[in-house]
């Protein structure tokens, strides 16, 4: 299901980061870059990056504020580097 209050975050977020988003969104990103489900729409432009696991263009993605995001797992580590945990007994992300 598409959580579209997430989706509208992480293109805001996009526009405008702090310098500790844009650095957690290049550090998800190089991850991305590295991952088997990474695919570009048209070759050579980072722009049209998507993901193939969950069709989401990544552009935006990596902005957002949401831990646990990346259905395959691979963001956590970066994300609690940054201080983005989820509460397990509310399942909210805690920044």
């Amino acid at each position: 299901m598409i959580d579209f209050k997430e989706v509208i975050n992480s293109w805001i977020i996009k526009f405008n980061p702090t310098d500790n988003e844009k650095q957690l969104s290049e550090e998800r990103l190089t991850i991305c870059q590295n991952c088997v489900y990474y695919s570009e729409v048209l070759k050579k432009r980072e722009w049209s990056a998507v993901c193939a696991e969950c069709n989401c263009p990544l552009a935006a993605k990596i902005f957002t504020p949401k831990t646990n995001s990346c259905r395959v797992g691979y963001w956590e580590e970066v994300d609690k580097k940054y201080g983005i945990y989820m509460d397990t007994k509310t399942n909210k992300t805690i920044l």
